[in-house]
């Protein structure tokens, strides 16, 4: 048995928007649960080539969405993908046995692939207060982050509490003008210390 085999996703995930992948995903893993569990139990290896083929199908899937968006410039979009990819793991309460162990394959091969882009990352704060991802002072910032923040242990856990917690800041903070402009101050105060 190959992944072609297994009951298909209806349309296919070439064709799904970036937000249904996990939704997606999860639906798949329910209709082909029989199948799945089955091959755990009787066929081990047959399941594990499984696994990771549909692990490889969704991770491509994920890094086109992801490469898609990034390519586009539009930051703001980039942000929500990936608050939205983190917010959609909540569907796995559904999914039980072998496709939980999919799930979470599926989902590890995302988070390894996004935090191989952290050092790539821009700062989304400073992206939203000035308003530019190659605004001069959102440049020194990264700058500040890659040569000072990430060589220290106390500066890389920042950088993950960073990253895993500004996205969502950001997407409450964007519309407000006012909050934007204390940012850039108080971002341009920090700037001047660091120099």
């Amino acid at each position: 048995m190959m992944f072609k085999d297994l009951k298909q996703m209806q349309p296919p995930i070439k064709e799904l928007q970036p937000e249904e992948l996990n939704v997606r995903l999860v639906q798949f893993l329910i209709d082909n649960q029989e199948i799945l569990d089955k091959l755990q139990t009787e066929n081990i290896e047959q399941f594990n080539l499984i696994k990771n083929q549909i692990s490889e199908v969704f991770l491509l899937k994920f890094k086109n969405d992801f490469q898609n968006i990034a390519s586009s410039g539009n930051h703001s979009e980039l942000i929500r993908f990936l608050t939205m990819i983190e917010a959609n793991r909540t569907y796995k309460k559904h999914l039980k046995d072998s496709t939980l162990v999919i799930f979470e394959q599926v989902n590890v091969q995302i988070e390894t692939y996004k935090q191989s882009l952290e050092s790539k990352k821009g700062c989304y704060i400073a992206t939203m207060a000035y308003g530019d991802y190659d605004h001069p002072q959102v440049i020194e910032l990264r700058k500040f982050r890659d040569e000072l923040l990430s060589i220290t242990l106390i500066g890389r856990s920042f950088i993950k509490f960073y990253y895993k917690y500004s996205p969502s800041l950001v997407k409450k903070l964007k519309h407000q003008q006012i909050i934007n402009l204390i940012i850039r101050k108080i971002l341009n105060n920090f700037i001047k210390i660091i120099k």
